[in-house]
């Protein structure tokens, strides 16, 4: 094996995403059909009946722990720290990663406001998913097109913002870094 090495520059531009809250931000700037409000009402439909069953419940011998246990022995697969975040309805995380944790929490619960809007409340986190997939799919494209355009190709997220914002989203999504070394860890004939 023989290798040919070019030194042309000592920066690379590493890509990370933004952070989903920002994303949903974007996305809601042009919810024009209301869907995102709606993947917004049954977020927090969930989690004020989740809410409102642990007040309920909450004595001295029932605690978080104990809610915990509930929703573990109905089959969710969590921690105690994830179901404390689901007892703030304002918390940034709008739903469970799996949809057997909310299977687990409507079994729990047995919320008839929860039981009506199930399906909704399934169709709305299955949909904000592919949602927030697409959008941070698409940014991307977009901070790479322009960056590689030499900030002459603004697509169509990015036009929703200023030269500035632009620019903040940019030193946030994708900063400039200096290489110090480089290494070859491990190199083989098939490589």
């Amino acid at each position: 094996m023989s290798c040919l090495g070019v030194r042309f520059s000592n920066l690379v531009i590493i890509y990370e995403n933004t952070s989903k809250e920002r994303l949903f931000e974007i996305a809601a700037e042009s919810d024009d059909k209301g869907i995102l409000s709606d993947i917004v009402k049954f977020s927090k439909l969930w989690k004020q009946c989740l809410i409102n069953y642990y007040k309920k419940k909450l004595t001295p011998s029932y605690s978080e722990t104990e809610l915990l246990k509930e929703l573990q022995r109905n089959g969710a697969k969590i921690q105690l720290i994830t179901m404390k975040k689901w007892l703030n309805i304002n918390d940034k995380d709008l739903f469970p990663s799996q949809t057997l944790n909310l299977i687990a929490i409507k079994e729990t619960i047995d919320c008839a406001n929860l039981n009506e809007n199930f399906i909704n409340v399934k169709r709305s986190k299955k949909l904000y998913r592919s949602i927030m997939i697409a959008l941070g799919r698409d940014l991307s494209d977009e901070i790479m097109d322009y960056i590689i355009s030499e900030k002459k190709t603004i697509g169509n997220i990015l036009t929703r913002f200023s030269k500035d914002q632009i620019e903040k989203i940019i030193d946030a999504s994708a900063p400039i870094e200096i290489v110090k070394s480089i290494k070859i860890i491990e190199s083989t004939e098939n490589e």
